[in-house]
């Protein structure tokens, strides 16, 4: 059972980066909070257990503390008996055949949706954007982002009067974590012709991609919901699609073209 906020307060003062030699996932989820408390992260109390493990080891303050240093651990290497390489390639000869007659059933999210938006009235952001949310539900991940990952998520800044307009479903390549918030480029301020391109020379470039200047946001982790990691095979169609929602500082929506040319 969780236990009360001031009991989190007192563990976080104990506690501080974590157990000694103690690794974090045998850190129970109210030891994790604690440790997120003590670290300066906004939001935690709602996290789950997976989630908290992310976004503090991830933490620029975790990284540099004592605890990361006092829990490694190296692996001896693996000796493979001659009878598993026989079963290895068999193995393999075998998914090289699913794999070829999986790709020729294959049809992917943007091409469903698009079939679905055939004679449909008021195919909108707002309905590409729906549909996209039932099809991610099925084929993807709903967790916190690792970095070099891209995410479809929901947001709600929490000083709209900063800005002139923002995005409110972004679509990000996560860059880094800065202690409660998320640095990423939201592709979405790009022009639906040509920004598929740009998202997919983004794959596996890790923390040290270059980004257009415009796409680069913070976003508060506790302000992050509905989050979805987009499978890299999906990644071209769904960029294409225009599943946006941009609004002004008083929540007004904000014409697309004019965020495209900014």
């Amino acid at each position: 059972m969780a236990k009360s906020q001031s009991f989190i307060d007192k563990l976080a003062v104990t506690i501080k980066y974590g157990k000694n030699r103690i690794p974090l996932e045998r850190h129970d989820t109210d030891e994790l909070k604690a440790i997120a408390k003590y670290i300066g992260l906004r939001g935690y109390s709602k996290l789950n257990k997976e989630d908290l493990l992310l976004i503090i080891k991830l933490n620029p303050k975790y990284e540099k503390s004592y605890h990361p240093k006092s829990v490694i651990r190296v692996k001896p290497p693996r000796v493979k008996s001659p009878d598993s390489y026989l079963e290895d390639y068999v193995s393999g000869y075998e998914d090289e055949e699913d794999e070829l007659e999986d790709l020729l059933d294959y049809t992917t999210i943007e091409e469903r949706i698009k079939e679905k938006a055939i004679g449909q009235p008021n195919t909108d952001a707002d309905w590409y954007a729906n549909q996209l949310y039932l099809e991610l539900e099925r084929v993807a991940e709903q967790r916190f982002p690792s970095i070099g990952e891209f995410c479809f998520f929901g947001y709600s800044a929490a000083y709209p009067q900063d800005y002139r307009f923002y995005d409110q479903r972004p679509l990000s390549y996560i860059l880094e974590y800065q202690e409660d918030k998320i640095l990423g480029a939201n592709v979405h301020y790009l022009n639906p012709s040509y920004r598929d391109s740009v998202a997919t020379s983004l794959l596996n470039k890790g923390g040290s991609a270059y980004v257009p200047k415009k796409t680069l946001h913070s976003y508060f982790i506790s302000n992050m919901d509905n989050i979805f990691i987009i499978p890299d095979k999906e990644l071209e169609g769904v960029a294409r699609l225009v599943t946006e929602r941009f609004v002004d500082r008083d929540g007004t929506k904000v014409e697309l073209q004019m965020v495209w040319d900014s």
